[in-house]
C-alpha cells in the first residue's frame, strides 16, 4: 500500500479495521500507545485513513496473529501431553481391568473346582455305604442258604433217638427243625434288588462273578485252585465283592481263581 492508493480504498479498509476491532479485547503484548492510538475518536485523528495508521493496525494485528499462533502452540502442545497422559491412564485402566477380570476367573474356577471336589467327595462316602450294604446283604443271603442246605442234607432216613430213650442210653439231645427260612431268604433277595437299582442309579457296578475270567485292574487273586470243571484263569469264587464307579475301578474284588496243573 503506498501514496497512489485511492481514498476511497483506504477510507473502507480503515473502517473495516475500526469494526474488526471494537467487540474484540485489546490484544496482549501490544504497545498502550498504539491501542491508545487506535481507540482515539475519529474526529480526533487528524487524518484517520492516514497511511501511518494503516501501517500500525496492520502491524498490531500481525502481533496479535503470532501471539494467538503461540498461545495456540502452547494449547495445543498441552493438549497433546494430556491426550498423551490420558492415553497411558486408559491403557493401565485396560490392564488393570484384564487382571481383574483374569483374577475373577481363577477365583471361580477354584471356587468351582473345590465345589465339585467337596461334592464327589460326599458322593464317594454315599458309594462306599452302599457297597458296604450290598456286601452285608449278600453275606447274610450266603448264611441262610448255607443253614438250608445243611438242613436239607441231614439223614432223614436215620432220624437220631428222641425223648426217654435218649435220656436212659446216653444220647445228646438234638436240636429241633429250624423254622423256615424261605421268608428270610426272600427278604434279602428283595432287598438285594432294590439296593442294586439304587447302585445301578449311581452307577456302582459289582465285579467278581464266578466263571468270568480274571481281571488284575479290578480283581485281587488271593487264592488259586485247580477246578476241572472252570476254564484256566476264571474265578472260582469270590471271598469279597469289587466295584466299578462310573467305569472306574472303585474298590478290587478279592477272588479264588482257577489255575490248571501243568
Amino acid at each position: 500500500m503506498n501514496e497512489n492508493t485511492p481514498p476511497d480504498l483506504q477510507e473502507r479498509l480503515a473502517l473495516w479495521l475500526r469494526e474488526t476491532l471494537d467487540d474484540e479485547p485489546p490484544p496482549s503484548g501490544v504497545a498502550l500507545e498504539l491501542l491508545t492510538a487506535l481507540d482515539t475518536p475519529e474526529e480526533e485523528i487528524e487524518d484517520p485513513a492516514s497511511l501511518a495508521s494503516l501501517w500500525s493496525a496492520m502491524t498490531a494485528l500481525a502481533q496479535e496473529t503470532r501471539l494467538q499462533g503461540r498461545a495456540f502452540s502452547t494449547v495445543r502442545d498441552e493438549l497433546a501431553a494430556a491426550a498423551e497422559r490420558t492415553a497411558g491412564l486408559l491403557e493401565r485402566h485396560e490392564e488393570a481391568l484384564s487382571i481383574a477380570q483374569e483374577s475373577g476367573a481363577r477365583t471361580a474356577s477354584m471356587q468351582a473346582s473345590a465345589e465339585r471336589a467337596a461334592a464327589d467327595a460326599v458322593r464317594r462316602e454315599v458309594a462306599e455305604l452302599l457297597a458296604d450294604l450290598h456286601d452285608r446283604l449278600l453275606l447274610g443271603a450266603k448264611a441262610v442258604q448255607e443253614v438250608r442246605l445243611e438242613f436239607e442234607n441231614r439223614d432223614a432216613a436215620s432220624p437220631p433217638p428222641r425223648g426217654l430213650l435218649a435220656r436212659l442210653f446216653g444220647q445228646p439231645p438234638q436240636p429241633p427243625d429250624p423254622p423256615s427260612l424261605a421268608p428270610i431268604g426272600k427278604g434279602y433277595e428283595l432287598g438285594l434288588d432294590r439296593l442294586g437299582e439304587v447302585l445301578a442309579k449311581w452307577d456302582i457296578r459289582p465285579v467278581g462273578t464266578p466263571g468270568t475270567p480274571f481281571d488284575p485292574r479290578t480283581m485281587n487273586a488271593l487264592d488259586v485252585a485247580d477246578d476241572p470243571e472252570a476254564e484256566d484263569g476264571a474265578v472260582l469264587e469270590v471271598l469279597r465283592p469289587g466295584y466299578t464307579w462310573k467305569g472306574e475301578p472303585f474298590r478290587t474284588a478279592q477272588v479264588r481263581v482257577c489255575r490248571k496243573k501243568r
